[in-house]
């Protein structure tokens, strides 16, 4: 018994094998085991009854296995090795047959490096450095989707609502510019901000509900004679970089 499971680690499935050939689970099964009329009489000879007549081990080839279908049907298939893929390969000429060869000796070429390489170490620096640098794209990835999936409340608390308030200069730089001048024009000309006769960037009467729904607020220099300042929370500087790109096309419309 370990000795076939330890076997079928370099097998696929004749599943496996009709979708490499893009053809009927039904048809492969045909060429292994052959087919009769109604009469009992053969009318294709079968890889199997012919390795079986000749007392050759068929589990070295093709071991029986079973599946279930979508409907929980179990139904027949089989384990195949490399040399049962060679049988196979020889059953169908032109460019099935030759697709077929072509993907399934990469198939067991990948199970063998699996086999030799188990934890895919690196072989090579370079090859070193190219894992590193995919496990930190990987990781940077893994943190977006845990973001996105944090329950709203979550987020909320953990992020949009974090104490500090956010300067426009320093949102212009998330978006790529030096300072907050042209995407105060950009707000300015989409009627979002204006600037009052102090000098101070303030909300249009549309988008009051910045202040109060706490995507904005002002906030003073140490120095009390100095003029507020609108400044932004988290929330509004997400808010900023989502609809930016919609704005700027506002304006070219």
């Amino acid at each position: 018994m370990e000795e076939i499971l330890q076997r079928n680690i370099n097998t696929i499935t004749t599943l496996e094998i009709a979708g490499m050939m893009e053809i009927s689970h039904r048809d492969v099964l045909n060429k292994l085991q052959g087919t009769v009329d109604k009469n009992g009489n053969i009318k294709q000879t079968g890889i199997i009854p012919v390795l079986t007549k000749a007392n050759f081990r068929l589990s070295d080839y093709f071991i029986p296995s079973t599946y279930k279908d979508t409907s929980g049907k179990e139904n027949k298939c089989y384990n195949v090795t490399k040399l049962g893929c060679d049988f196979l390969a020889n059953k169908f000429t032109g460019e099935k047959g030759i697709l077929f060869t072509a993907r399934y000796v990469k198939r067991f070429d990948e199970m063998e490096q699996k086999i030799k390489n188990p934890f895919n170490l690196p072989a090579t620096y370079k090859e070193a450095l190219i894992q590193l640098l995919e496990q930190v794209e990987k990781n940077e990835q893994l943190e977006e989707e845990r973001k996105t999936l944090l329950p709203k409340s979550d987020y909320h608390d953990k992020v949009l609502n974090k104490k500090g308030l956010i300067t426009t200069t320093v949102i212009a730089k998330d978006l790529g510019f030096r300072s907050a001048a042209r995407l105060n024009q950009v707000m300015y000309l989409n009627r979002i901000l204006f600037k009052d006769k102090s000098g101070t960037w303030c909300p249009y009467a549309g988008y009051e509900w910045l202040l109060k729904k706490g995507f904005a607020d002002y906030q003073s220099y140490k120095n009390e004679k100095s003029k507020p300042c609108l400044k932004w929370t988290e929330k509004g500087r997400k808010w900023i970089v989502e609809n930016y790109n919609q704005w700027v096309n506002n304006l070219t419309a």
